[in-house]
């Protein structure tokens, strides 16, 4: 089923029941926030980890920091530190981590920040074909975001959430400086349709 879009201020009962079903989860700490951040910034014009790039025109937050207080709002708003699995890439796992390390994690616990390195897979042509890097060694390239729940489970992150009781992940790619990573009213719809997936 698809549900409209409330304007603020015309909240239903609906509305309301969803909202405290995402907040009562919020504050059980069974949702954990789950960003896609393999990508560098070259197209944007900026070196390094897209989610360095500067995501506001003003202060110039980056993307990271951006969601790091988004999340942390929400740690304080339900009395409860949440989770945070950053996928990352080959190419820019270890300036990631440097970055948030640099920035003290901006105020978020080091114990629930979670980085774990998106899977690679065979480089292929148009028709294919399976491309070589040498003539021994196959290309390969990252998975993208198609792979992100297999290294959800092969890193380990999977087995954290069920160690934690965490039961369901908020989805977000980390250059969509608008997203509401951790919508109470969005998670409530999902828990009272029981739905395996929802999509906004």
């Amino acid at each position: 089923p698809c549900i409209p879009f409330l304007e603020a201020g015309k909240e239903s009962s609906e509305w309301r029941e969803a909202q405290g079903a995402g907040e009562e989860a919020l504050a059980a700490g069974r949702v954990a926030a789950f960003t896609v951040a393999g990508g560098q910034g070259t197209r944007l014009g900026s070196p390094g980890p897209k989610g360095e790039f500067p995501g506001t025109p003003i202060s110039r937050k980056s993307l990271f920091q951006l969601f790091a207080e988004s999340i942390l709002a929400a740690e304080r708003r339900y009395g409860r530190p949440l989770h945070w699995f950053i996928m990352t890439s080959e190419a820019n796992h270890r300036a990631t981590r440097q970055y948030f390390n640099t920035n003290h994690r901006f105020g978020l616990s080091e114990n629930r920040l979670h980085f774990f390195r998106q899977g690679m897979m065979p480089a292929v042509d148009d028709s294919g074909s399976i491309l070589l890097e040498s003539r021994n060694q196959i290309a390969l390239s990252p998975d993208g975001h198609g792979g992100s729940f297999k290294s959800l489970v092969s890193s380990g992150a999977t087995q954290a959430m069920r160690d934690e009781g965490i039961r369901t992940i908020s989805y977000f790619q980390i250059d969509n400086p608008l997203v509401r990573c951790l919508d109470p009213a969005f998670l409530g719809y999902h828990f009272l349709q029981k739905s395996d997936m929802t999509s906004k």
